[in-house]
C-alpha cells in the first residue's frame, strides 16, 4: 500500500539526501546519488514510493524553482560575448555525440528514429543544474574557462529544448513555436539589458515603497510571482515552462542591485532549493523508472551499455580536443577539467526525458535507460576529474580583465 504523500516526501527526502552525502564523501554527484535513491525506493527495486499525480505535480514545482535559481546565478553577457566559443563547445560536447549516439541507440535498441533521437538527446545533454555546481567546485566562475563552459550549456540547453519541440509536434506547428521562441527570447534578452541598464533606479524606487508596506517579505512574492508568470507565458506558446523559469531567473539578477540584497536573494532561494526542491526532484525522476528486466533482452542491455560509452567517449574527446585550441593559457590538467565538467548529466536531461515521456514519445523503457544512462554519465564524470585539480584561486582583477575582453576573442 502506498504511503501517502508527506509519508513519500519524507521518505524520498530522507533517502537522497543520505544517499547523496554518502555520494559526496567519494567525491561523486549528489544528483546521481539522489537518483539512484530514488531508483532503489521505485517499483524497480523495492515499490516503496509508487508514483502519483501529486508526486507529479511537486516534481514539476521542484524544477521550476531548480531552473529558476540557476537563472538567477546567470547573465546574458555568458551568451552574448562569447557565443562564438560557447557554440563550439556546443558543437563538440553535444550535437555531435548526439548525432552519433541517436544513430547508435536506432542500430542497436530497435526504437524508432524519433525515440531513438529523443532518448539520445535527453542522454547527451550537459546540464546546467550541475555543471555549474562544478563550475564552482573548481573555482572556475571568475574565470575565462568558466564563462565558456557556461554560455556553452546554456546555448546546449536551450537548443535541446527547441529539438523537442521540433519532434514532438508536427512541423507546421513547430514552426509556429520555434518563430514565436525566438521572439520572446529576443524580447527577454532585450528586457534584460534594460532593466539592467535602470538597476539602480528601480531598487531605489522599492525601497521608497517598503516603508509603506506591512509585510518586508513581500519582495520575495513578487519574485515568485513574476517567475510563474514567466514560466506559465513559455508554457502557454507550447514551449516548456522549464526555459520561461530559467529566463525569469535572469531577469531577476539583473533587477536585484548590490552584493547584499543578491546575497540575501539567492541564499534564501539556495538554501530550500539545494536542501530540498534538487534532492527531491531528483528522487522522484529515479522513482519515476522502471527498468523490467523480463523486457530487458541481452541485446538490449549490451546496446545501452554501447550508448552509454559512446555518449561519454565522443563527448569527452571531443571536447577536450576543442578547448586545447579555444581556452587562453591551456594546458592539459585544463583541457581535461573543461571536458569532464561538460560530461555532467542533470535536471535538463531528467526533464526533457520526462516531457517525452508525457508527449508520448518515448516508451517507459526508454524513460528508465535514461535515468540509468544519468547515473553511470555522471558518475563517471567525476571519476574523469579526478586528478585535475581544483584549480586556482580566481585573481578578481585579471579575472574581470579577461571577462571583459571576451568579446575581442570573437
Amino acid at each position: 500500500m502506498p504511503f501517502e504523500i508527506i509519508g513519500q516526501v519524507l521518505i524520498i527526502l530522507a533517502a537522497t539526501i543520505i544517499v547523496g552525502e554518502v555520494f559526496e564523501q567519494f567525491d561523486l554527484p549528489a544528483v546521481a546519488g539522489a537518483l539512484l535513491a530514488g531508483l532503489i525506493l521505485g517499483p524497480t527495486v523495492f515499490g516503496i514510493i509508487q508514483l502519483s499525480l501529486q508526486l507529479s505535480a511537486i516534481e514539476s514545482i521542484s524544477l521550476f524553482f531548480i531552473m529558476f535559481f540557476i537563472g538567477m546565478g546567470m547573465r546574458t553577457e555568458l551568451i552574448t560575448k562569447s557565443i562564438s566559443k560557447a557554440f563550439s563547445f556546443s558543437v563538440a560536447s553535444f550535437i555531435l555525440p548526439l548525432i552519433f549516439v541517436s544513430s547508435l541507440a536506432y542500430l542497436l535498441l530497435g526504437f524508432g528514429s524519433t525515440e531513438s533521437f529523443a532518448m539520445s538527446l535527453a542522454i547527451t545533454v550537459p546540464s546546467i543544474s550541475i555543471i555549474s555546481v562544478l563550475v564552482r567546485r573548481y573555482k572556475l566562475l571568475d574565470k575565462v574557462t568558466g564563462y565558456f563552459i557556461l554560455s556553452s550549456v546554456i546555448l546546449t540547453d536551450i537548443l535541446a529544448f527547441v529539438l523537442l519541440i521540433f519532434i514532438s509536434r508536427p512541423f507546421s506547428s513547430a514552426e509556429t513555436v520555434l518563430i514565436e521562441t525566438g521572439i520572446l527570447i529576443f524580447i527577454i534578452i532585450a528586457a534584460e539589458k534594460i532593466v539592467r541598464r535602470y538597476a539602480k533606479g528601480l531598487n531605489k524606487a522599492m525601497r521608497r515603497i517598503k516603508p509603506l508596506l506591512k509585510s518586508s517579505n513581500i519582495a520575495y512574492g513578487i519574485i515568485l510571482i513574476f517567475g510563474f508568470f514567466l514560466a506559465a507565458l513559455f508554457n502557454y506558446i507550447g514551449i516548456t515552462y522549464i526555459v520561461g523559469a530559467f529566463f525569469a531567473g535572469l531577469i531577476v539578477h539583473s533587477i536585484i542591485s548590490g552584493r547584499s540584497a543578491y546575497g540575501r536573494v539567492t541564499r534564501t532561494f539556495g538554501r530550500i532549493t539545494d536542501g530540498f526542491f534538487i534532492p527531491l526532484f531528483f528522487g522522484i525522476a529515479g522513482a519515476s523508472a522502471l527498468l523490467d528486466y523480463a523486457d530487458m533482452s541481452i541485446k538490449i542491455a549490451i546496446g545501452v551499455a554501447v550508448i552509454i560509452a559512446a555518449a561519454i567517449v565522443s563527448s569527452y574527446t571531443l571536447t577536450h580536443k576543442l578547448s586545447s585550441k579555444i581556452i587562453p593559457g591551456s594546458y592539459p590538467k585544463k583541457n581535461r577539467r573543461a571536458a569532464g565538467i561538460l560530461s555532467g548529466r542533470g535536471a535538463v536531461g531528467v526533464a526533457i526525458a520526462i516531457i517525452a515521456l508525457d508527449a508520448g514519445i518515448i516508451s517507459s523503457l526508454s524513460y528508465s535507460i535514461i535515468i540509468f544512462a544519468t547515473v553511470v554519465i555522471s558518475i563517471i564524470a567525476s571519476i574523469l576529474l579526478r586528478g585535475v585539480g581544483a584549480g586556482q584561486k580566481p585573481d578578481k582583477e585579471k579575472a574581470l580583465k579577461d571577462i571583459e575582453s571576451i568579446g575581442e576573442w570573437d
